[in-house]
């Protein structure tokens, strides 16, 4: 019985090989303008406690608490939770200022049983994203900083060749399953 499994296993692996030399081979043809070129404005973040999860953004990061407070009836029913539900949420914002680079904390009451979205998740799975991506600098000292507060990570501080730029990349991972990818791009400088 193992016997088909062992010639079913190279055969896949070769379709799958087959498919990304396709894939590679017409994208150039494919490419597509980027629908934006502007940084990322706000990413929204469930969690069980904003006090917790915004520590890793204050403590290390340099956000700021921009507004914390209730959310309203109308951002209840846009989310398609129960009247009865409530909930409160914590806006912060990257230490450059602006309205870009901001993460809304929110947390809900009586919404109903409590799931993860994506449990083990993983960069190779579907749908949804994995992490959100902020740049950094100091990357060993986030790195200690993160793990005394209790996040744990994907990987270790990995080299990593985009193109014309060296970075260094790690993945943190805290409460609640909250992903956040850093990155340090030693070369090229920052323009």
């Amino acid at each position: 019985m193992t016997r088909p499994v062992i010639l079913f296993r190279p055969l896949v692996t070769t379709l799958i090989g087959c498919v990304v030399i396709a894939i590679t081979a017409i994208a150039p043809a494919m490419a597509v303008e980027p629908i934006t070129e502007k940084p990322w404005r706000e990413a929204v973040v469930s969690v069980t406690d904003l006090d917790v999860t915004a520590r890793f953004f204050t403590e290390i990061g340099g956000y700021e608490t921009l507004d914390r407070g209730a959310l309203s009836a109308s951002a209840i029913a846009a989310w398609g939770l129960p009247a009865a539900a409530s909930g409160h949420y914590r806006l912060l914002r990257a230490p450059m200022g602006g309205d870009f680079g901001q993460i809304r904390l929110v947390t809900f009451d009586a919404a109903g049983r409590r799931e993860p979205m994506r449990p083990g998740s993983r960069a190779w799975d579907t749908g949804c994203y994995f992490s959100m991506m902020i740049r950094v600098k100091n990357m060993q000292s986030i790195y200690d900083d993160a793990i005394r507060l209790g996040w744990w990570t994907e990987t270790p501080i990995t080299a990593l060749q985009f193109g014309e730029s060296d970075l260094r990349v790690v993945i943190y991972r805290g409460p609640d399953g909250v992903q956040v990818q850093t990155y340090d791009r030693l070369s090229p400088p920052a323009a």
